[in-house]
């Protein structure tokens, strides 16, 4: 299964890491990552003078995998290029699976004045953490560590690649 993974670049590491140990234990046949975004360092050409490309790479990755991780460390996180990213995936029916929660994905202020967060009800984003409403909690025994959240957002990929067409119907209880 083709997994591209997003959060802010700054967990970029974490990434690279588990991309890592999943080749060192010859699981990289079970689950690739096609983001090669994680790879590139924050004083490179691409990264510094070519955002565009370093976009269009991120369109070509997301097109090339079967499914989207988001990974949201801290719920002070906002995920502005993370929203760009889901929404393409999205676009292309693709699942997104997100880890935890942060200000981007939380409803805020009253009713019709305030952001409810609509997207997050959309069949195809679902949440790695067992909650319904995650926006709920921002710590605790719900808030999973980065090795737990992957671990059940992998789960959660190979479910939906196992019920094809299931997040077409299935309604929404995430």
């Amino acid at each position: 299964m083709k997994i591209y993974v997003a959060s802010k670049v700054w967990h970029a590491p974490l990434w690279v890491e588990l991309r890592d140990r999943m080749a060192s234990l010859s699981m990289s046949s079970s689950f690739d990552i096609t983001s090669r975004w994680i790879d590139y360092a924050d004083d490179s050409d691409i990264v510094q003078n070519h955002k565009g490309k370093l976009w269009q790479h991120c369109m070509e990755d997301i097109a090339a995998a079967d499914a989207m991780i988001i990974y949201c460390k801290d719920f002070k996180e906002e995920q502005r290029g993370v929203l760009v990213e889901a929404g393409h995936a999205m676009a292309l029916g693709k699942p997104v699976i997100c880890i935890n929660t942060c200000k981007t994905f939380t409803p805020s202020g009253e009713l019709y004045t305030g952001s409810d967060c609509a997207f997050t009800r959309h069949p195809l984003f679902w949440w790695a953490n067992p909650i319904q409403r995650p926006w709920e909690r921002t710590t605790g025994p719900w808030w999973l560590d980065f090795n737990d959240g992957v671990d059940q957002a992998f789960e959660r990929a190979v479910w939906l690649s196992l019920h094809t067409g299931a997040f077409d119907t299935i309604s929404v209880q995430h």
